[in-house]
């Protein structure tokens, strides 16, 4: 039961990027060329990867002035799982992810979260939480060259050793678990597995 109802997902990078054109854009419609050209795919794989999703029902379909136009079926029974994985997937976050790995010095745990997942400033104090042997001038000038022009100031970080994680974490210190339970975070580098689990 479970391939039948999740195999129409995932099974080609031209679906993903259609599922993301469509999700970025819920109240749209688009015909086969125009997917085309927004995705970059090629018109037989569009068309085929199209039927694929319509078979499926995550997409229903119309034909207006001699087009055929594609638009997302919100009645679809993964629809809410899948616009939240789409958006997730789409924000700063993951791009963040891939900058850090740029940075040779060791980071055992990386979190993020704040304004780089959409929460408002209010609800954490920070949008990076790092563990590890970095230092604070390195990832300040790490945040300045590399993350899409935005100013230090803009981003706010947080660096802890190991041994002090898991001393927080040892003590339930109320601003870190806080912290670890927001279940929007994206939790990219976390090579610490063992040691967390043993607590």
């Amino acid at each position: 039961m479970i391939t039948t109802l999740l195999k129409p997902l995932f099974v080609s990078k031209a679906r993903i990027k259609i599922l993301n054109l469509f999700f970025e854009n819920i109240n749209d419609a688009f015909f086969v060329r125009e997917i085309t050209r927004k995705t970059g795919e090629q018109i037989n794989a569009v068309r085929r990867e199209l039927g694929n999703l319509e078979d499926a029902n995550i997409v229903y379909s119309y034909v207006k002035d001699g087009k055929k136009y594609f638009f997302l079926n919100s009645d679809y029974f993964f629809y809410d799982e899948l616009f939240s994985l789409f958006k997730k997937a789409s924000t700063p976050a993951l791009q963040i992810a891939a900058k850090f790995k740029k940075i040779q010095q060791k980071v055992s745990f990386l979190l993020i979260t704040g304004t780089l997942i959409g929460l408002k400033e209010e609800n954490t104090p920070i949008d990076i939480f790092i563990v590890g042997n970095v230092s604070k001038e390195k990832i300040s000038q790490f945040i300045k060259e590399e993350m899409g022009g935005k100013k230090e100031a803009e981003i706010r970080f947080a660096i802890v050793t190991e041994k002090e994680f898991l001393e927080r974490i040892q003590t339930k210190d109320p601003i870190l678990k806080k912290l670890l339970l927001i279940p929007q975070n994206i939790i990219p580098i976390n090579t610490m597995h063992t040691k967390l689990d043993s607590l």
